[in-house]
Protein backbone atom coordinates (compact mmCIF):
# COMPACT_ATOMS: atom_id res chain seq x y z
CA UNK A 1 0.00 0.00 0.00
CA UNK A 2 1.46 3.70 -0.63
CA UNK A 3 0.86 5.68 1.82
CA UNK A 4 0.92 9.66 1.33
CA UNK A 5 3.51 11.18 2.18
CA UNK A 6 2.91 14.68 4.49
CA UNK A 7 3.13 17.62 3.34
CA UNK A 8 6.48 19.39 3.87
CA UNK A 9 6.01 22.93 5.45
CA UNK A 10 8.34 25.33 5.02
CA UNK A 11 8.66 28.77 7.63
CA UNK A 12 6.55 32.12 6.67
CA UNK A 13 9.18 34.56 5.95
CA UNK A 14 8.91 38.59 6.60
CA UNK A 15 7.92 39.10 2.63
CA UNK A 16 4.92 36.77 2.91
CA UNK A 17 3.66 37.46 6.27
CA UNK A 18 3.84 41.27 4.42
CA UNK A 19 2.25 39.94 1.34
CA UNK A 20 -0.92 38.31 3.37
CA UNK A 21 -1.21 42.04 5.90
CA UNK A 22 -1.17 43.59 2.13
CA UNK A 23 -3.87 40.97 0.69
CA UNK A 24 -6.17 41.47 3.61
CA UNK A 25 -6.42 45.14 2.46
CA UNK A 26 -7.71 43.94 -1.27
CA UNK A 27 -11.22 43.67 -2.15
CA UNK A 28 -12.50 40.04 -2.62
CA UNK A 29 -15.68 38.89 -4.32
CA UNK A 30 -18.04 37.70 -1.41
CA UNK A 31 -17.44 34.11 -0.50
CA UNK A 32 -14.35 33.59 -2.74
CA UNK A 33 -11.61 31.45 -2.65
CA UNK A 34 -9.35 33.55 -2.64
CA UNK A 35 -10.63 35.40 0.76
CA UNK A 36 -10.83 32.32 2.58
CA UNK A 37 -7.86 31.56 1.62
CA UNK A 38 -6.08 34.58 2.58
CA UNK A 39 -7.92 35.01 5.79
CA UNK A 40 -6.73 31.28 6.95
CA UNK A 41 -3.57 31.83 6.74
CA UNK A 42 -3.39 34.88 8.71
CA UNK A 43 -1.46 34.51 12.00
CA UNK A 44 0.10 31.13 10.10
CA UNK A 45 3.83 30.09 11.21
CA UNK A 46 4.42 28.16 7.87
CA UNK A 47 3.93 27.39 4.40
CA UNK A 48 3.80 24.40 1.98
CA UNK A 49 5.18 24.94 -1.82
CA UNK A 50 1.61 25.14 -2.81
CA UNK A 51 0.13 27.34 -0.67
CA UNK A 52 3.44 29.56 -1.10
CA UNK A 53 3.04 29.56 -5.04
CA UNK A 54 -0.75 30.61 -4.53
CA UNK A 55 0.32 33.62 -2.28
CA UNK A 56 2.80 34.59 -4.99
CA UNK A 57 -0.03 33.88 -8.01
CA UNK A 58 -2.70 35.94 -5.86
CA UNK A 59 -0.26 38.99 -5.33
CA UNK A 60 -0.28 38.80 -9.33
CA UNK A 61 -3.98 38.56 -9.31
CA UNK A 62 -4.73 41.76 -6.93
CA UNK A 63 -1.38 43.52 -8.62
CA UNK A 64 -3.84 46.74 -9.38
CA UNK A 65 -5.05 47.12 -5.72
CA UNK A 66 -1.01 46.46 -4.54
CA UNK A 67 -0.09 49.31 -6.64
CA UNK A 68 2.04 46.84 -9.15
CA UNK A 69 2.31 47.84 -13.04
CA UNK A 70 1.74 45.39 -16.06
CA UNK A 71 4.96 45.29 -16.97
CA UNK A 72 6.39 44.58 -12.90
CA UNK A 73 3.94 41.78 -12.88
CA UNK A 74 5.42 39.60 -16.30
CA UNK A 75 8.43 39.84 -15.06
CA UNK A 76 7.01 38.52 -11.87
CA UNK A 77 5.44 35.85 -13.29
CA UNK A 78 8.50 34.99 -14.86
CA UNK A 79 10.51 34.51 -11.61
CA UNK A 80 7.42 32.71 -9.78
CA UNK A 81 8.86 29.42 -11.41
CA UNK A 82 11.83 29.29 -9.13
CA UNK A 83 12.87 27.24 -6.14
CA UNK A 84 11.49 27.39 -2.76
CA UNK A 85 14.89 28.60 -1.56
CA UNK A 86 15.34 31.18 -3.84
CA UNK A 87 11.21 32.21 -4.00
CA UNK A 88 11.35 35.69 -3.33
CA UNK A 89 8.51 38.42 -4.59
CA UNK A 90 9.40 40.80 -7.13
CA UNK A 91 10.91 43.87 -5.82
CA UNK A 92 7.85 46.34 -7.27
CA UNK A 93 5.55 43.81 -4.93
CA UNK A 94 7.85 44.60 -1.74
CA UNK A 95 7.85 48.18 -2.71
CA UNK A 96 3.75 48.54 -2.74
CA UNK A 97 3.71 46.08 0.76
CA UNK A 98 5.75 48.53 2.44
CA UNK A 99 3.87 50.86 0.96
CA UNK A 100 0.28 49.99 2.30
CA UNK A 101 2.35 49.03 6.24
Amino acid sequence: MNKKQPLIRFPIGTLETRTLKALSHCSFAVGSFDKRFTNSLQGATELTEAQRELLHKLAYRYRRQLGITDSEAERLVKNMKKEIDNCVLHPAIVRAIENLL
